[in-house]
C-alpha cells in the first residue's frame, strides 16, 4: 500500500512538471501530498494562485491593509500644508493645486509602504515596486494633464477616483512585475531622481503648465497659446 502511494505521488509530480492542469490535480490530490504538487507546479506562472497557503492569504491581507493606509495617508497629506504651513511640510504635502504637486500624494505614501513591506525581504524584491511607482506617477501626470489641461475638467470625484485606482494598481502590479524586471539599480536611480525633483520643484517650480496652480482660474485659460 505504501509503495502504491509513493508511485502515485511520483507519477503525479512528473505529470505536473510536464504541464498538468488544475482539474487533473483535483482528481488525484487524494493520492498524493498537496505540498508536493504545489512544489512541482511552482515552475508555472499560474501555480502561485492555485496552491494558496495561509501565508499567501496573510500577504494578501497585508497588501490590502497597506494600500488602504497609504491611500489614507495621501488624503491626509493633501491638507497637511494647510494645517501646518512650513518648509518641512511643504516637502511632502502639496503647496498648491498644480498637477505636479499632487504627485506627492502618490509618491511619499507609496514609497513608505514599499519600504515597510519589503524590509524583511531585502532590496532584491523591490524592482517591481520601483517600476510600479514610476508607472503610476507617470500615469497621474499624463491623465491629469489630459483631463485638467486639455479637456478643462474640474471634477473632484474624478480626481479622487483616479488617485484610488492608481494607488490600488500600484499595490497590484509588483507581484506581476517582480520577476520580469531585473534592472533594479536603474529603477532606483529614476525613483530617487523623481523624489529629488519633487523636493526641488517645491521651491523652484519650472514655468510649465504642469506646475501651475489650477485652483484660481479655469483650466482652459491657463494654456499658453
Amino acid at each position: 500500500m505504501q509503495n502504491r502511494r509513493e508511485k502515485a505521488r511520483e507519477a503525479l509530480i512528473k505529470s505536473a512538471r510536464a504541464g498538468g492542469r488544475r482539474f487533473w490535480f483535483r482528481k488525484r490530490r487524494k493520492s498524493a501530498g498537496i505540498l508536493d504538487v504545489c512544489q512541482a507546479f511552482a515552475t508555472h506562472s499560474w501555480a502561485e494562485r492555485f496552491c494558496q497557503t495561509p501565508q499567501a492569504h496573510l500577504i494578501s491581507v497585508s497588501l490590502a491593509l497597506a494600500c488602504l493606509i497609504a491611500i489614507a495617508a495621501g488624503c491626509a497629506l493633501h491638507f497637511l500644508f494647510d494645517w501646518l504651513p512650513s518648509p518641512v511640510t511643504a516637502l511632502i504635502s502639496p503647496v498648491n493645486e498644480s498637477i505636479w504637486e499632487h504627485l506627492k500624494l502618490v509618491y511619499w505614501p507609496y514609497l513608505a509602504a514599499m519600504l515597510a513591506l519589503t524590509k524583511k525581504k531585502g532590496r532584491a524584491c523591490r524592482s517591481g515596486w520601483l517600476l510600479s511607482l514610476l508607472a503610476i506617477s507617470i500615469a497621474l501626470l499624463a491623465v491629469g494633464y489630459v483631463y485638467h489641461i486639455c479637456l478643462g475638467g474640474e471634477s473632484l470625484i474624478f480626481d479622487i477616483g483616479l488617485y484610488i485606482v492608481l494607488m490600488a494598481a500600484g499595490f497590484w502590479l509588483p507581484g506581476r512585475l517582480g520577476r520580469v524586471c531585473s534592472h533594479q539599480t536603474g529603477l532606483a536611480v529614476l525613483t530617487t531622481a523623481l523624489g529629488g525633483a519633487l523636493l526641488l520643484f517645491t521651491f523652484l517650480p519650472p514655468n510649465h503648465i504642469l506646475f501651475a496652480d489650477l485652483s484660481a482660474v479655469h483650466t482652459w485659460y491657463t494654456i499658453p497659446w
